[in-house]
C-alpha cells in the first residue's frame, strides 16, 4: 500500500480533526457545528459521512484542481483584447481600460 500525500488547507485540516473527535465520541454534533461555524447539524452529518467514507480526503473541496466553468477561453480573451485595443485609445495620464487588467 502506498502512502498518499494530501494538500489540505488549514480549514480542511481543522474539519478533519473535528470529524475525528466526533467519530471518536469526544464531542457531539452540536459542538462540531459551533466549532466549525456551520449552521446546522445536517451539514456536520454530511461532513461526517464523507469523513467515514473517504477519510481526510473527504474534507477536501470537490472542485479543487478543476477548471472553473466560468473560465473565458483564451481565443475569446484575445478577441476581446484586440477589440479593446482597436477602439479605446489611451486617456489622460496614460490610463486605458486595459490598466485595470494589468496590461
Amino acid at each position: 500500500m502506498t502512502a498518499e500525500i494530501l494538500m489540505m488547507s488549514i480549514k480542511e485540516q481543522e474539519r478533519a480533526a473535528v470529524m475525528q473527535q466526533l467519530l471518536d465520541g469526544v464531542i457531539k454534533q452540536r459542538d462540531a457545528v459551533k466549532t466549525l461555524g456551520l449552521s446546522s447539524t445536517r451539514q456536520v452529518r454530511n461532513l461526517a459521512n464523507n469523513y467515514r467514507k473517504y477519510g481526510a480526503s473527504g474534507m477536501i473541496h470537490g472542485n479543487r484542481g478543476k477548471v472553473s466553468h466560468r473560465k473565458i477561453d483564451d481565443a475569446e480573451k484575445q478577441r476581446f483584447m484586440t477589440i479593446v485595443r482597436q477602439h479605446y485609445h489611451r486617456r489622460k495620464r496614460g490610463q486605458s481600460p486595459l490598466c485595470s487588467l494589468g496590461i
